[in-house]
């Protein structure tokens, strides 16, 4: 009789029984049948998810459950070298490359921790130019790192991280040697993988063989690509909180936002783009206020306002007046 692995064990146990029987039910569906099936479900999770108060963090969870019982996300051990990063985390950034090896370092120092890494999600490559293009996207951040990230080889990125981006980048970074003069991780001017895996354990079974992500199917990402967001920015939460988000980030937050909020003829709603950007928690939200144009709008006198700002006040709120 065949022995299932502990992590296989622990990945059916984290399944709901409903979530479990409904992944059985759609085996033999299309993914289009799939995703057919639940989007209505979650067009319904975004159109809440646009409120102000929207708990982002739950309706991520939410998701989660409705695409593991279609069967449009599973769980699977991807090498640090097989996963790039998805551009819809850290506001169209994907990761910061002087905090990869910051975080190689504290594991170094504290030890590493597949618990922690149980949030992991990423999205599954597309096939043909999309894909291709976003792992150029990848291997363009590299050059532009200053040799702060590993490399990326052509056609060698299988999935793009949505969540624990910076813990794969650091894994990759031990993993290729890049180069680096902490003495904490690094021998002779470069990162040393044996040094590291001979002093954390954890760690070296993440380097040698991977972490486990739940991917997500590329045409989820395709159809609803306001998901990938969403689910990027409840992520980010405990770290919003913990350290600021820098100006360009809160900035590419708000254009992010702005663009997936204007409607078919362009037009925006400031207050909710402003509402949206707060969701996750930012520590300084009041830079978030002044990179909205009708916050800006709000604290200029109305003397100095042109004919054409106030025509672009919403008719709910006088232009006298600042917006609520």
């Amino acid at each position: 009789m065949q022995t299932l692995h502990f992590d296989t064990l622990c990945v059916l146990c984290s399944l709901s029984l409903f979530a479990l029987a409904a992944a059985m039910a759609c085996l033999n569906k299309t993914v289009e049948e799939q995703l057919a099936g639940v989007s209505s479900a979650l067009a319904d999770l975004l159109q809440r998810s646009g409120s102000a108060d929207a708990r982002v963090v739950g309706l991520r969870d939410e998701a989660y459950e409705i695409l593991i019982g279609a069967g449009l996300a599973n769980r699977t051990k991807l090498h640090c070298d097989r996963v790039g990063v998805h551009p819809s985390n850290r506001s169209d950034t994907g990761v910061e490359p002087q905090e990869v090896l910051r975080k190689l370092a504290k594991f170094a120092k504290a030890g590493f921790s597949f618990a922690e890494c149980a949030r992991a999600a990423a999205v599954e490559r597309e096939p043909g130019a999309a894909g291709d293009c976003m792992e150029q996207r990848n291997a363009e951040l590299v050059r532009q790192s200053a040799g702060q990230l590993a490399p990326v080889a052509a056609h060698s990125l299988e999935a793009f991280s949505v969540t624990c981006g910076h813990t794969n980048q650091a894994l990759r970074a031990a993993w290729h040697g890049v180069p680096s003069d902490d003495a904490s991780i690094a021998i002779q001017g470069k990162v040393s993988r044996a040094m590291l895996a001979n002093r954390d354990q954890a760690l070296g079974r993440a380097m040698e063989s991977g972490m486990e992500w739940l991917v997500i199917r590329w045409q989820v990402a395709k159809a609803f690509p306001q998901l990938v967001s969403l689910i990027a920015g409840a992520d980010n939460v405990p770290s919003a909180i913990a350290r600021a988000d820098t100006s360009i980030q809160l900035l590419w937050r708000v254009h992010k936002q702005a663009s997936l909020l204007a409607d078919g003829s362009g037009n925006i709603d400031w207050g909710k783009v402003e509402a949206a950007a707060l969701r996750s928690l930012p520590k300084n939200p009041g830079d978030i206020a002044q990179a909205t144009p009708a916050s800006q709008l709000a604290r200029q006198p109305a003397s100095q306002r042109t004919t054409s700002q106030l025509a672009s006040q919403p008719a709910s709120q006088p232009a006298s007046q600042p917006a609520s």
